[in-house]
């Protein structure tokens, strides 16, 4: 619940679909990726095609290696994209935000990211 108010406090739009299916295509992903970095993800596919789908996905995760997420918080597309493990997924949007927080590169950030962070460190679930 805590990654999905997140991806919805970054795009400014409420999930309409389950957490995962919302996020398979990659376009909702892309969009999060692209109010904390604008313009990392330079073209978001909106084809229904699977291998549009997947390049988002992957979009996604290069712009966060890019912003310095690392390797063990990332996951790999078809955990998002099959729906094969959303935990990895929830795992890497942890990642993320704490990786942006605090950062000045990051300041226009919402603070829904360090919200998001700093219950992950208090341990709360998902």
């Amino acid at each position: 619940a805590k990654a999905q108010a997140c991806i919805e406090g970054l795009t400014g739009e409420p999930f309409t679909l389950g957490f995962g299916e919302q996020l398979k295509d990659g376009v909702t992903l892309c969009k999060a990726m692209n109010v904390i970095k604008p313009g990392a993800v330079k073209k978001i596919n909106s084809s229904t095609l699977a291998f549009k789908q997947m390049e988002n996905v992957t979009f996604f995760l290069k712009a966060c290696r890019e912003i310095g997420v690392p390797q063990s918080s990332l996951f790999e597309t078809p955990d998002c994209y099959e729906l094969k493990d959303l935990g990895l997924v929830v795992q890497c949007i942890y990642g993320l935000a704490k990786e942006v927080r605090g950062k000045a590169d990051y300041a226009h950030v919402p603070e829904l990211l360090s919200a998001t962070q700093a219950a992950v460190e208090a341990g709360s679930s998902a």
